[in-house]
C-alpha cells in the first residue's frame, strides 16, 4: 500500500469527505517532499505537525523555531492526529462544519493559514497543495470524476 493511499483511506476512516481526503493527501506530500523528508523518515511525520504533549506521539526532532516535530509510531496516527485537529478547528468555528463543502486547494490552504497552521506565505503553500495534489490524488474526488466523463464522452462520440 502506498503512503498516499494509507493517507487518504486514515483519513476517511476517521471522517474526513473525499475531496478533502484527497487535499489533505496533498498536503502530505508537499510537507514531506514526496515522504521523503528526514521528518516523516524519522518520526512518521506526514504533516510537520509540532509536538504539543499529545497522546498520540513523542517528542520528535526538533524544529527550527527551537520547538520539537511530533513523532509518531505509524503514518496513519499522523493522519488521524491531522484529522482529529480539523476537527477540534471546526468546533472553534475555524473551519467550517460541513467539511464537505472544502473543495479546492486554494480554500484549503486559506483555512490552514488562518488557523494557524502554518508560516509559509498563502501562495507557496497553496502552490505546494497544488502540485502534489496533481501527484498523490487518489482520483476519487470530483474533478478526477469529471475528467473521466468527459474522456468517456469523447470516447464514445466518435
Amino acid at each position: 500500500m502506498t503512503f498516499d493511499k494509507l493517507i487518504f483511506d486514515t483519513l476517511r476512516a476517521n471522517g474526513m469527505p473525499v475531496e478533502l481526503a484527497n487535499l489533505m493527501t496533498a498536503q502530505a506530500g508537499h510537507e514531506t517532499g514526496g515522504y521523503t523528508s528526514n521528518l516523516f523518515k524519522s518520526c512518521s511525520n506526514a504533516f510537520g505537525y509540532k509536538y504539543a504533549g499529545q497522546a498520540i506521539a513523542t517528542k520528535g526532532i526538533q524544529s527550527p523555531e527551537g520547538d520539537y516535530y511530533a513523532k509518531y509510531a505509524t503514518v496513519a496516527d499522523s493522519a488521524k492526529e491531522l484529522a482529529a485537529w480539523i476537527k477540534r478547528r471546526v468546533n472553534e468555528g475555524k473551519f467550517p462544519a460541513n467539511l464537505a463543502s472544502i473543495k479546492t486547494a486554494e480554500q484549503y490552504a486559506a483555512l490552514l493559514k488562518n488557523a494557524g497552521y502554518f508560516g509559509a506565505p498563502l501562495s507557496e503553500y497553496t502552490a505546494g497543495l497544488k502540485r502534489f495534489f496533481k501527484e498523490h490524488s487518489t482520483g476519487t474526488g470530483t474533478a478526477a470524476i469529471m475528467l473521466a466523463c468527459v474522456g468517456l464522452y469523447f470516447l464514445l462520440s466518435k
